[in-house]
């Protein structure tokens, strides 16, 4: 039984546990289960002193608990941590010694390390001396004052206290993810190929019993402000004096493990809204605090600890982007919620620093704040933001970066600006190729223009009809427009016609129909990767800013891509130093639309019957009937921060 058992770390093993120790793999094995998600855990049934290492890990995964365990049972995989049986000796087909008492070749680098100095050295667990009652009583006497001369003596060391928050994009929530893919993990799909939106919507609706609006956050995949949050460093960086730790804010109209909230994805409002996701940034940032104290005091425990500052790193994906620039505008503005949740969360430690922090990095995608108000008809499609400030003003952080998608003109997705005041840079992709949320693979069938109807007789030639001349005539026209042609011209796109039958007879008694035609892009297969390219640029500005991330490698980037991502992050450098970057050229574009850009500028979805035919299509409501469309000109609205089209 697991509870006869014990865990300790890899620096606390000594010569005489050598013989007690559970090899890593079979460990792992019997704790196995402890890491499934949504799993009950009976403490009891564990190792002893295995709840405390998990404990250390649940502040890193505070809304799925379950990862705490994975983490702990990858750190007894690797060796970081070790199983000991009680009242064992000798060997064990599950220890980690062979029947002549060597070590077995099958241990994780570490733990074979560990164990190797110690049998060199012979290290034995230190004995400490049992001091006698009278000799006990003696030191009990002189402690206070010791203590006293011990306080009195610490050096004082001042450090920074570092918090990134990382807002997500709208409908965007890493948690409803993650339990997404577990659950399609679970039933072995395949979600490396195109198809796999069609089985994540499913999974959606059979296993959470979500659909349409409110699956939204279950049927996306992760971020880059995921990705960012994943890629921070959360720790004491001791030669910097400063300690680096992570807030992760689910995405606007999103909540962990609810249906997703129409209003506050269709508005930005209401308690899923913009300003409730840095209301609860906030809520969240005492508790952050007092955990960053627990690990820079015990590191640190030898000196007297002061916070000389806090300063934030802040991150956001489109409506994510507008709680950022909110977040960071309360905070130089030294909002009292602000002041009071740092006050909590330093409670007991001397802090020096301004009473609402500073920020110290803001890094935004894409910023679509479309906030929808009474005083603007609810219509997102406006400079009005409400109670939403997104205005940065100078000051209000020592560096700003701004990147946006410049094949993106959907009417719903107007762009605020932060330009002149801010570095902005523009690249290639639309919305989500610049933040992230696409699966690794899709494929698209869409309606490039409005499905046109025209009724005519049954027997009508549907290629002679007006409806599919006008469609036609469209496609020229659309290859002079900078936002879609890319797409355009590294495409197939046809004109389909399709009708609909059931129509009464004209006044000639002539069976009649409906005959309808469009612009169609079919079967076009889109890659992520595009985004992982943009994530790389961000990073590279939030580390000039100081920013610590992990490091990261290239091994995930196409060999076409490799080159682009080198000229998008030099491009990033030239912006934030005042200059103009070379823009990429045509055949560089062209690379990255063939396989990467995706077209999230349509007029719906084509849909099929069971025959392999288009069904419907048409819509007697533009608002309401394609919530994608193209703005005028398929060019996109703009507004500076004074709320001035651009």
């Amino acid at each position: 039984m697991l509870h006869h058992c014990q865990v300790i770390s890899l620096d606390d093993i000594y010569l005489e546990d050598i013989s007690h120790i559970i090899h890593p793999g079979t460990a792992a094995r019997n704790l196995a289960d402890t890491a499934q998600p949504n799993r009950l855990i009976q403490k009891w049934d564990l190792p002893q002193n295995y709840s405390q290492f998990v404990s250390r890990r649940q502040i890193f995964h505070w809304q799925r608990p379950w990862a705490a365990y994975r983490d702990t049972l990858n750190d007894i995989k690797f060796g970081k941590l070790v199983l000991l049986r009680k009242n064992m000796s000798g060997y064990d087909m599950s220890g980690v010694l062979t029947a002549s008492g060597d070590l077995r070749n099958d241990l994780p680098s570490l733990l074979q390390a560990r164990l190797k100095y110690v049998i060199s050295r012979q290290l034995r667990r230190p004995a400490y001396y049992a001091p006698t009652a009278a000799e006990w009583k003696t030191k009990q006497e002189e402690q206070p004052e010791q203590r006293a001369q011990a306080t009195k003596k610490k050096e004082k060391i001042g450090i920074t206290i570092i918090l990134g928050v990382f807002f997500d994009g709208t409908g965007n929530n890493a948690v409803n993810t993650a339990n997404m893919l577990d659950a399609c993990t679970a039933k072995h799909y395949n979600l490396a190929n195109s198809e796999a939106e069609g089985i994540i919507g499913k999974c959606a609706k059979d296993d959470f019993g979500f659909s349409g609006v409110g699956a939204t956050s279950y049927t996306g995949y992760y971020t880059n402000v995921y990705w960012l949050n994943k890629l921070y460093v959360n720790q004491l960086i001791l030669g910097n004096r400063e300690a680096q730790y992570s807030i992760y804010i689910d995405g606007i109209g999103t909540e962990a493990g609810k249906s997703d909230s129409f209003i506050g994805q269709g508005l930005g409002i209401s308690d899923a809204g913009v300003v409730a996701k840095t209301d609860k940034a906030i809520s969240l940032i005492p508790h952050k605090l007092r955990h960053a104290l627990t690990v820079v005091k015990d590191e640190l425990s030898a000196y007297d600890v002061v916070i000389k500052k806090i300063q934030f790193d802040i991150f956001g994906f489109s409506r994510g982007a507008a709680a950022t620039r909110h977040f960071a505008n309360r905070v130089q503005s030294e909002d009292a919620a602000i002041i009071s949740a740092i006050q909590t969360g330093t409670g007991g430690t001397t802090f020096e620093g301004s009473p609402a922090g500073k920020n110290r990095f803001i890094g935004i995608f894409d910023t679509v704040a479309a906030i929808g108000t009474p005083t603007n008809g609810l219509n997102p499609h406006n400079a009005d933001t409400g109670d939403v400030n997104i205005i940065l003003r100078p000051g209000v952080a020592e560096k700003v970066f701004h990147i946006t998608a410049a094949n993106e003109c959907r009417f719903n997705f107007a762009l605020n600006s932060v330009k002149p005041a801010w570095p902005e840079l523009a690249l290639p992709g639309v919305h989500s190729d610049i933040g992230g949320g696409y699966y690794p693979v899709v494929k698209e069938n869409l309606f490039l223009t409005r499905p046109e109807t025209s009724t005519v007789p049954l027997n009508y030639p549907d290629e002679q009809t007006r409806s599919y001349h006008k469609a036609k005539d469209q496609l020229p026209i659309m290859n002079s427009y900078p936002s879609i042609a890319p797409v355009l011209r590294n495409s197939e796109i046809s004109v389909e016609t399709w009708y609909d039958d059931r129509m009464p007879s004209n006044h000639y008694g002539e069976l009649q129909k409906r005959s309808f035609a469009a612009l169609t892009l079919r079967n076009r297969v889109v890659k992520n990767d595009w985004s992982k390219i943009t994530l790389r640029v961000m990073v590279d500005a939030a580390k000039e800013a100081g920013v610590a991330f992990e490091k990261q490698t290239d091994s995930d980037i196409p060999d076409d891509l490799i080159p682009l991502c080198n000229k998008a992050i030099a491009m990033g450098k030239t912006v934030r130093s005042g200059g103009h970057p070379e823009d990429f050229n045509d055949k560089e574009v062209d690379i990255i639309a063939k396989n990467y850009i995706h077209t999230s500028d349509n007029w719906n979805s084509v849909m099929i019957d069971n025959n392999g035919s288009i069904q419907g299509g048409a819509s007697p409501s533009e608002t309401i009937g394609f919530v994608n469309r193209p703005d005028e000109k398929w060019r996109r609205t703009v507004y500076n921060m004074d709320g001035k089209k651009r």
